[in-house]
């Protein structure tokens, strides 16, 4: 057990970043294609990282975590020993030479055992959750972020992200649309304010009226605040469809194919105050989809078709994760990307993904079907649909048929 009067300092080659409510450590001489592992922390862990600054003693850092997370002093000097001996450990901090009057006590639990470590890690990780020391990511990308581009051509859009099902940022397509400038709270309050909406939290859902909602975004929310998704406007006001257009990467939509009484409503608008979302999710269908922010911004974060196994079926917060109830989760790779203003995100068929407002948001979402999802959407209509909704489709979106010719 390493004395409260011992100091570290942070080694200088290795730095952090911030992915979705994670910090990383990452060793910056390496080249990132040689990064063998990362080291993820969560709020308590990156708390500890960011006061190790060769000054502060361990029993500062101990009485700075007593007092931030309201644990007792036995706990925070638990977890913090067994987190400082990790760090060193792994070379990420180094001991700075001072006198140790504590010097020539008994250190009963410093060469504490990894098994013992992580029973106390466990002990404690619903309240203080101190580390997560180690993750693989793929770590041929650092940082793992969606790309972001603009003036982006169909045909780029077509072979880098479409067809080989990668997500995206686009920029600069909505500057001119009419709702950037008409929708705000104000306007859907004053104009349907009568309008029934569902609203959600985690996977709890109720309805009420639009009025009540956007009164109630306006007060300062819940620490889990109720979220508008999934309201099918146009059936309310079809003319709202002529404030924006949709853009030319996502115009061959073979649903528009269907006529009304059979064809989905795949047409929504999102709105929510800061910390609101919706659970993980695969988009419906298989179809991808494609999402802009009108005002606010959102994070997001991806999942890669492959990782599906460590997901739980979408049961795991990606922003919470439960590392005891979804241990898989710590393994999972994935991509993560900030929506500004104005940004469109297209989503590929296939990929999991969890959203969350990080300021007040409105925004619009549209999912689609055409060659570049056709595999997956037809493979869901053989597995989940009865065989004379299959056949019903199919007269009018032949693409879809598993006996096309």
């Amino acid at each position: 057990m390493h004395s409260l009067n011992g100091i570290f300092r942070k080694d200088p080659s290795v730095v952090s970043r911030r992915i979705a409510d994670e910090v990383f450590l990452v060793p910056i001489p390496h080249k990132v294609g040689e990064i063998d592992c990362l080291y993820a922390l969560n709020e308590v862990g990156a708390r500890i990282w960011d006061l190790i600054d060769g000054d502060r003693s361990l029993q500062k850092l101990r009485d700075a975590i007593v007092e931030e997370f309201e644990v007792s002093e036995t706990e925070a000097q638990e977890d913090l020993t067994v987190l400082i001996e990790q760090f060193r450990k792994i070379g990420v901090i180094q001991k700075v030479q001072v006198p140790d009057r504590a010097s020539g006590r008994k250190r009963a639990h410093r060469d504490m055992d990894q098994r013992q470590a992580r029973r106390v890690l466990d002990r404690r990780m619903k309240r203080l959750n101190a580390a997560k020391l180690t993750t693989s990511l793929g770590s041929d990308q650092w940082p793992p972020t969606v790309d972001r581009r603009s003036a982006l051509s169909c045909a780029e859009f077509l072979e880098q992200y479409a067809l080989p099902g990668r997500p995206v940022v686009i920029t600069g397509v909505t500057d001119s649309w009419p709702a950037r400038t008409r929708w705000s709270l104000d306007f859907f309050r004053k104009n349907y304010g009568d309008a029934v909406v569902a609203v959600s939290r985690g996977h709890q859902e109720r309805r009420m009226r639009l009025i009540q909602y956007v009164d109630y975004v306006a007060r300062s929310p819940d620490a889990e605040p109720w979220y508008l998704k999934d309201w099918e406007f146009a059936r309310a006001d079809p003319s709202l469809r002529r404030d924006y257009a949709v853009p030319s990467y996502f115009v061959d939509n073979w649903i528009d194919r269907l006529p009304e009484p059979i064809r989905p409503e795949w047409r929504w608008i999102y709105i929510g105050p800061p910390g609101s979302g919706g659970p993980m999710h695969c988009d419906v269908w298989g179809s991808s989809a494609w999402s802009a922010v009108i005002a606010g911004r959102k994070r997001w974060v991806f999942f890669p078709p492959d990782q599906r196994e460590g997901l739980y079926d979408g049961a795991v917060d990606a922003f919470r994760p439960d590392l005891r109830k979804f241990p898989r989760f710590a393994e999972v790779a994935s991509l993560q990307c900030v929506q500004e203003q104005g940004d469109i995100v297209f989503t590929p068929s296939g990929w999991w993904h969890q959203v969350r407002n990080e300021e007040p948001g409105i925004a619009i979402t549209e999912n689609f079907v055409n060659a570049t999802n056709a595999t997956a959407v037809r493979t869901y209509l053989a597995v989940r649909q009865p065989q004379e909704v299959v056949n019903l489709i199919c007269q009018f979106v032949p693409e879809l048929s598993d006996r096309r010719p």
